[in-house]
């Protein structure tokens, strides 16, 4: 009976969720980014290359594939240019990739266009990507249990602007 209790005990104690937990464990950041003027080159471009179509797929959110690490070979067949993150920046982005308490009833009208993206790894692993669309302040997350419907709520995409230097859209 005593073992009962402590396996149990044990259960409610590994099923308990941690507060503010992180989206992704992480030791090494990429970053997948398009010029904006490229991407709207290839949204009306008349005649498409098959890079273009997987591009444009990105971009609206709409390419999906079995696994993170299809995705990721979809991004380096696209164009899409990735960048390492300076690992000084893992301890900030741990602080903003990280379930958030604060919420809001805005509802954005915007459709987002994903020209950043984040791919998280671990161990040379990829744990987690996120496309993130500055305009209208809304990421897509892969990967990922935690809940990220607070996500923006507690200016993530101000920190995630000044860190990566992120002009605002000028039309």
């Amino acid at each position: 009976m005593k073992i009962i209790r402590i396996i149990v005990l044990l259960l409610m104690i590994v099923s308990c969720k941690k507060e503010n937990e992180q989206f992704f464990e992480f030791d090494k950041v990429v970053r997948y980014t398009i010029d904006r003027n490229f991407a709207d080159t290839i949204l009306f471009k008349a005649e498409k290359t098959k890079n273009d179509s997987l591009t444009k797929n990105i971009i609206f959110g709409w390419h999906r594939t079995k696994n993170l690490s299809g995705f990721v070979k979809d991004l380096d067949k696209s164009h899409y240019t990735s960048i390492d993150v300076d690992t000084t920046f893992n301890s900030k982005l741990s602080q903003i990739f990280k379930e958030g308490k604060i919420t809001s009833d805005e509802v954005t009208t915007c459709d987002p266009i994903y020209r950043d993206i984040l791919v998280f790894k671990s161990h040379g692993k990829i744990t987690g990507v996120t496309q993130l669309c500055f305009d209208c302040s809304i990421a897509n997350f892969f990967g990922t249990k935690g809940n990220t419907e607070n996500f923006g709520n507690d200016n993530e995409f101000d920190k995630l602007r000044i860190l990566f230097k992120v002009k605002d859209r000028v039309d």
